[in-house]
């Protein structure tokens, strides 16, 4: 079958503005990878870039891949581009000297062989919906790296995490790469971000800023060996007070220290919906009578109320800086 290929062109030293240019090959079974097309490609037009080594890789059909990923793979209609065509070069080849540079952030932790491994993750980096949105983000390549020089230097790694924590450009702000890059790799990238996300949590490393802490991030936090826990039931939210007894022994088991809150404590949850303002100030009298207690974190007895803390707990607490962890 027929192979129909749309390719970018641009030539930063005298275009203004990229175009496609389209090319048909009558047997799609001539080609093994996307270095092979390419270079067919190069074959028809002498004009095209004719060296592709220095390609980290290419977009097509909008999905990262490397120069020797297989055509078949991507079907009979292909639009091949750059990683990220706004810093396209010539052709395909971009300028990658912002990835480069995001590197030096790990300075002396990391060697030429971590660097290395680094740029093995240029594909992820430049697909990244966050680097799209925020030129300053530091990407999943620079993740990647953090999680390899904590396995290989556990000394460092307060100095690793609080590099890859950056409030507005760090592991917070990662989204998942599902379905623009190759599922085994957007798997991988997402289990590392967890492991950080995970120590820094532990750690308490942005609390005080006020980093966006998630769901799935703090249900991380488990196992709770070593925490000092203020277990939540409100019975403003369902009525009667749920048996504690169960969840406090699951608790225990996983070595935390329970601590107690005042009686009258509730969450707010029970006013959410009629008074706003109320449960934010009756779940802000909870978080400090918590922490007051000596309190690390918080359970709660019920989905409905740790949701209710965790979505809403930047307007809970306002300017206050409380540090503490719901899960």
């Amino acid at each position: 079958m027929a192979l129909n290929v749309r390719v970018f062109r641009f030539n930063a030293q005298h275009d203004y503005l990229p175009s496609y240019q389209p090319f048909s090959f009558p047997n799609s079974r001539h080609f093994g990878t996307i270095g092979d097309l390419l270079s067919a490609v190069a074959g028809v037009d002498p004009l095209f870039m004719q060296e592709f080594g220095a390609l980290h890789g290419v977009r097509v059909n909008g999905i990262g891949a490397r120069i020797g990923d297989e055509v078949r793979s991507f079907g009979k209609e292909l639009v091949i581009e750059p990683l990220l065509p706004r810093r396209a070069v010539l052709d395909l080849l971009i300028d990658t000297s912002d990835f480069e540079s995001k590197a030096e952030i790990f300075g002396d932790l990391a060697d030429a062989n971590d660097l290395n491994y680094y740029r093995a993750f240029a594909i992820p980096y430049y697909l990244s919906p966050t680097l799209e949105l925020n030129s300053n983000y530091l990407g999943e390549a620079a993740f990647m790296l953090a999680d390899r020089l904590i396995a290989g230097n556990p000394e460092a790694k307060l100095q690793i995490l609080k590099i890859v924590c950056d409030e507005k450009n760090g592991i917070f702000n990662f989204v998942s790469l599902e379905g623009l890059i190759a599922h085994d790799e957007a798997h991988k990238i997402a289990a590392a971000v967890k492991r950080l996300r995970a120590s820094a949590i532990a750690l308490k490393l942005g609390i005080d800023a006020e980093l966006p802490i998630t769901l799935s991030d703090l249900a991380l936090l488990r196992p709770l060996n070593g925490r000092s826990v203020a277990l939540v039931s409100d019975h403003s939210a369902f009525g009667e007070t749920p048996k504690l007894d169960a969840l406090a022994d699951r608790v225990r088991s996983l070595g935390a220290v329970l601590v107690n809150l005042p009686p009258l404590a509730v969450s707010g949850y029970g006013y959410s919906q009629t008074d706003r303002e109320l449960a934010f100030r009756a779940a802000k009298t909870l978080l400090l009578a918590a922490v007051d207690a000596g309190a690390d974190t918080i359970v709660c007895a019920a989905k409905e109320v740790r949701e209710f803390l965790q979505t809403n707990k930047r307007a809970i607490i306002g300017a206050t800086p409380i540090a503490i962890d719901i899960a």
